[in-house]
């Protein structure tokens, strides 16, 4: 089954790109997309798969390995493609924060599932761990990079300065209209965020994807809307 990735404007009204592939990081600018081919509609979990950056401005697609970004001596590179990875795909992962610090996905084993996230200096020392339950993916960055989040049946916000985790979003009502949530955003201005969820349609894939609005601070709920197919 043929992979589909729709992305929308803030409004969730109008539809801006369509691109193939299992969606994995677009960027801040939303001018880079990084994908995972997946012609068969299997799951990838190997550190083996080839990870596809595409630019949305001009079409060109330039494939990516983890070998290509330990080799790669520009740091600002490797920082930027190391947040289109899925930290399933590897038993260690990072990303960037503000302050020459980073932020590692840590498993202790290779048998367990999902990983510590742990904040380091730029010298590789412990700095502290987030708060709250350790998350299977690492967590994307606000805008201005005061926050992180990160959705897996819980939306978890946190201080990216001090790792405190300042909100967790679980609606009851995901569950009791048989929904789950898929992916979140947080507005430019960090007062809210959009909670994607769908449907189980038996594939793997979610269907009947709806976008719920929550103000950030108090975790209310403002709004549900369908996120409707182009046609």
């Amino acid at each position: 089954m043929a992979q589909t990735t729709r992305c929308w404007n803030l409004t969730l009204k109008t539809i801006w790109a369509t691109f193939g592939g299992l969606p994995v990081y677009v960027s801040r600018l939303g001018d880079v997309v990084y994908t995972t081919p997946v012609p068969d509609g299997s799951q990838p979990y190997s550190s083996s798969v080839p990870i596809a950056r595409l630019d949305l401005r001009t079409g060109k697609v330039a494939a990516l390995t983890l070998d290509a970004i330990a080799a790669e001596p520009d740091p600002e590179y490797r920082r930027n493609v190391a947040e289109g990875y899925d930290a399933r795909n590897t038993t260690h992962d990072w990303v960037a924060l503000p302050g020459n610090r980073f932020l590692a996905c840590v498993t202790t084993t290779l048998a367990k599932w999902g990983c510590r996230l742990d904040v380091l200096n730029r010298d590789a020392q412990f700095l502290y761990t987030l708060q709250g339950v350790a998350n299977d993916l690492i967590p994307a960055r606000s805008r201005d990079g005061r926050l992180l989040y990160a959705i897996g049946n819980t939306l978890q916000v946190w201080d990216a300065a001090t790792g405190q985790r300042l909100r967790a979003i679980h609606d009851p009502l995901w569950a009791k209209k048989g929904r789950y949530a898929v992916n979140a955003f947080l507005t430019p201005d960090n007062r809210e965020t959009v909670i994607v969820t769908g449907k189980d349609d038996q594939t793997g894939y979610p269907h009947e994807l709806q976008a719920w609005r929550y103000a950030l601070n108090t975790g209310k709920r403002l709004e549900i809307l369908p996120l409707q197919d182009e046609h």
